[in-house]
């Protein structure tokens, strides 16, 4: 038997632009956003995940965690981005950070050393009184500040003079009254005016020079390289893997959240059986590999020939894929430790699984009805410059004259807003912006100088830390046969916004995934006629299927949905 053409379509247009579904609600409508044109910035999801942590420290951590440090568990898919690129700007933004800490922790430590009861008093001030300013101040016109400050897309309440000078009324005074105090407490720098000097060079200046210079780095990356028009020139090899190992309730890791579910059952007889005769039907003339290979076929047909054609689906990828529970992963016949974890050296708790299982391993599960391992076809589609994807996953299985059929629709929302910001900039950063920022990196110098000692201590042990975590978790194999392998964080799905940003898109996934619907039903519907079968009970259902799901705005539905032909829906109000 022939493999289904595996398609590889990276094409983006407004024709096949999918949507991700709201979860309650109506979905809401941007009137500013503006619907990408074909072809445009087909790396969107990766630019707003590499802006993402080069301005947010957590989200940063998040991806190093991830992509570097964990070297046991299974890896989620982040469909449609390029992780590789991510984490290069997670290892970039990270080292930033690392060496604003380590200077400004070493100041810290020398006030300490020179002025003990001053430095821990201001810091002691400055923690509540800073923490308290910065939450006072007004944020119209911003995004909310991650670990490189404020992005100022509407013009500021309040001046420039005002941004700058106001945390040096708070910190200039409890430096002062901090100095003087300790004076009377340990030891200190004899001079008054000696010791506040001291203090306002390493309790205020270089917290503040090396905060500015970590968040104007940062900045200054996001505008010279993740604006739109960037070029990220990168693989998506990460998108090609067949083999998901899950952890818990969640086989579509990666894939977003349910859009639709539909199954159903059908028995195969010969056209023409009479329904309920005592007359045995014939064994089905096909197994389940082959009704795959025949879907795989027919939904290729969907796509579009070219991203700039009207003739399909635009960004249409179709893959096989085969999910196993983390758990279950080592027992199981159907999977070899050897394809598991391919290469010299390699085996559990000494590498992650691998996400590519041979094309032979892929057709041998088939159809499956029973056991962990189980296997779907795969239809995807990316739109909106990959910020939007849309999976339609179909489990095929004939088993005792019965064909069973399922889809699972899921949607994964546009990238969050805030990792979005590049968008809005401006190529060249204006003067009353870098003014700002430098007011910004003032008001946050104390809670960095407090924080830079836990950090750098922290950074210190992290490899020790990691070491005795892959030691619990290689014991953790040694003792227990059903060890967890399973991924449970997917990048772009912690990356994503929990609603549509523009109505359209709303708009795309429903008709997308109806188009997939459609030719799912068609494909099976003219496979069992070509075997001489009988289609009636398939054609009822695909009546119904296909009315499902009808939305209407402005009013309420009255009764049930109706379904069926010549059914009808009636809106009130």
């Amino acid at each position: 038997m022939t493999t289904p053409p595996v398609d590889d379509g990276k094409g983006v247009g407004e024709d096949g632009a999918p949507r991700v579904p709201r979860q309650s609600g109506e979905p809401e409508d941007s009137a500013q956003v503006s619907v990408p044109r074909v072809g445009e910035d087909q790396n969107a999801a990766t630019r707003y995940m590499c802006t993402g942590v080069r301005l947010y420290e957590g989200f940063a951590r998040t991806v190093m965690n991830e992509m570097s440090q964990e070297r046991i568990k299974a890896r989620a898919p982040s469909y449609g981005v390029d992780l590789d690129q991510v984490r290069e700007h997670a290892e970039g933004s990270l080292r930033d950070l690392r060496e604003r800490d380590r200077y400004a922790a070493a100041a810290f430590v020398l006030s300490l050393v020179l002025a003990p009861a001053a430095t821990v008093i201001y810091g002691l001030m400055s923690g509540v009184m800073g923490g308290g300013l910065q939450q006072r101040l007004p944020l119209k016109g911003r995004l909310p500040a991650g670990s490189a400050g404020h992005a100022y897309l509407t013009k500021p309440s309040d001046s420039v003079v005002t941004t700058v000078l106001r945390p040096l009324v708070f910190q200039l005074p409890m430096l002062f009254i901090a100095c003087l105090i300790g004076q009377n407490v340990l030891w200190s720098v004899p001079n008054l005016v000696m010791s506040y000097l001291l203090g306002l060079v390493l309790l205020v200046g270089c917290p503040w020079y090396f905060t500015y210079r970590q968040r104007d780095a940062a900045w200054k990356v996001v505008r010279d390289r993740l604006r739109p028009g960037s070029e990220l020139i990168g693989s998506e090899a990460a998108d090609d893997t067949n083999l998901i190992v899950y952890s818990g309730f969640t086989p579509f890791v990666g894939a977003g959240v349910q859009s639709s579910s539909w199954s159903f059952a059908t028995r195969l007889v010969p056209k023409g059986s009479t329904p309920g005769s005592a007359v045995k039907p014939p064994p089905v003339p096909f197994v389940s590999s082959e009704l795959v290979e025949r879907l795989g076929a027919d939904l290729l047909e969907l796509r579009a020939q070219s991203p700039v054609s009207s003739d399909g689906i635009a960004g249409m990828q179709i893959r096989e894929k085969v999910f196993v529970h983390g758990s279950e992963l080592l027992n199981t016949k159907l999977l070899r430790r050897a394809e598991i974890w391919p290469g010299r050296g390699a085996g559990a708790g000494r590498k992650r699984p691998t996400g590519q299982l041979p094309q032979e391993t892929v057709e041998s599960v088939r159809g499956r009805i029973d056991g962990p391992v189980r296997h779907c076809l795969s239809v995807q589609i990316r739109s909106w410059g990959t910020d939007l994807v849309l999976t339609v996953f179909v489990q095929v299985a004939v088993n005792g004259g019965t064909l069973y059929l399922q889809t699972d629709t899921r949607v994964l929302p546009p990238v969050k807003e805030e990792f979005r910001v590049a968008d809005s900039l401006s190529a060249v950063e204006s003067d009353e912006e870098k003014w700002r920022r430098i007011g910004d990196a003032l008001l946050a110098a104390g809670s960095v100088s407090l924080a830079s000692m836990p950090h750098v201590i922290a950074e210190l042990r992290a490899g020790r830390r990691l070491e005795r975590w892959e030691e619990a978790q290689r014991w953790a194999i040694r003792h227990d046969a059903r060890y967890d392998y399973g991924a449970r964080l997917s990048l772009r799905e912690a990356a994503a916004s929990p609603n549509y940003r523009n109505f359209f898109q709303f708009v795309d996934v429903t008709r997308a995934g109806k188009q997939v619907e459609l030719q799912v039903l068609g494909s099976v519907m003219n496979f069992l006629a070509d075997h001489g079968l009988d289609t009636s009970d398939l054609d009822a259902r695909r009546t119904m299927i296909l009315n499902n799901g009808v939305m209407m705005y402005g009013g309420s539905v009255t009764g049930s949905i109706a379904a069926g032909a010549g059914a009808a829906a009636t809106s009130t109000g």
